[in-house]
């Protein structure tokens, strides 16, 4: 097993644990503190790292690391706003929508190779995560109820922002994978984050919750920095592997893999219930994203 591929079965674990840290934090402190944090953090422990690889930096690589950082807070606003709202063990497998659409986009621009037998492991993985998504017991037996019911939508609470989420993301690991193809691994991660640290802080700024967010910081500190660090090293794990030349495609779709690690620590320390249909949908989601990274060259 190679090194890049190691350092994406890294990246699998780390945000698995690191998903259900961040949705432990976020009903503690809410999910603009949570989100602060990880920047503050990224900001401080990759620093010291840095400062040597601050010349290579370009304005066409700069330009790349601001849509990124803009995309990575964007993606952060949704997906903690979903784990909000939502149970763990089914946002994190809507998210699997991340990896066609990031194979999609390797395709596309950075000329991935997309053959027959991953085509039909993308469509068993819309199967996968449609069974997850819908709640049948919410359905009428008339087929014109199917999608909503009295005006309400029949869909898991969190879907419809774990979906934007997935888009999100999918942008995320595409920036990510240009920016590590041109610069430190380090420098990508700490310079777009730092910038979406600037966001964060200005709205939390507009929102007069600085104070709360350093004392809320204070009470759970134990908790937020592991999250961060864990956080943090997954990130890391997943552009160093695309930095040592391996495709995007192929390290998406391993890492996504990831989702079945947070859903397993939603039922077990969350003790969240999921339907039948559902352990169905999840089991096909994650078996054809394994696959894809097993067949995938």
């Amino acid at each position: 097993m190679t090194l890049p591929i190691i350092l994406a079965f890294g990246a699998t674990l780390f945000w698995g644990l690191g998903d259900f840290l961040i949705q432990k934090t976020i009903h503690k402190i809410g999910w603009l503190e949570t989100m602060w944090w990880i920047y503050v953090g990224s900001f401080v422990f990759l620093l010291p790292f840095i400062i040597q690889h601050l010349p290579s930096l370009t304005w066409p690589s700069f330009l790349i690391l601001v849509i990124l950082g803009l995309t990575t807070f964007l993606g952060a606003v949704t997906h903690f706003n979903a784990l909000s709202v939502g149970k763990l063990s089914v946002v994190e497998i809507i998210l699997s929508f991340e990896l066609p659409l990031t194979i999609i986009f390797g395709v596309i621009f950075l000329r991935n190779q997309l053959f027959l037998y991953q085509v039909g492991l993308i469509a068993l993985l819309f199967v996968g995560v449609a069974l997850l998504s819908i709640d049948f017991n919410k359905t009428r037996r008339r087929w014109l109820w199917l999608f909503w019911e009295r005006r309400r939508v029949i869909l898991e609470r969190g879907i419809l922002l774990a979906i934007v989420t997935a888009v999100l993301l999918s942008l995320t690991n595409f920036f990510t994978a240009v920016g590590a193809t041109r610069l430190d691994p380090l420098l990508v991660i700490w310079l777009s984050w730092a910038l979406g640290g600037i966001v964060c802080l200005a709205y939390l700024k507009y929102k007069n919750k600085v104070k709360t967010t350093f004392r809320d910081g204070y009470k759970n500190w134990r908790l937020i920095l592991i999250m961060t660090v864990i956080d943090i090293a997954a990130w890391l794990f997943f552009t160093y592997s695309l930095s040592y030349g391996e495709e995007l495609a192929v390290v998406a779709a391993i890492s996504e893999s990831y989702v079945v690690i947070a859903m397993l620590l939603g039922l077990k320390f969350n003790k969240e219930k999921i339907r039948g249909w559902q352990y169905v949908g999840a089991g096909i989601a994650f078996v054809a994203s394994i696959l894809m990274g097993i067949f995938s060259k």
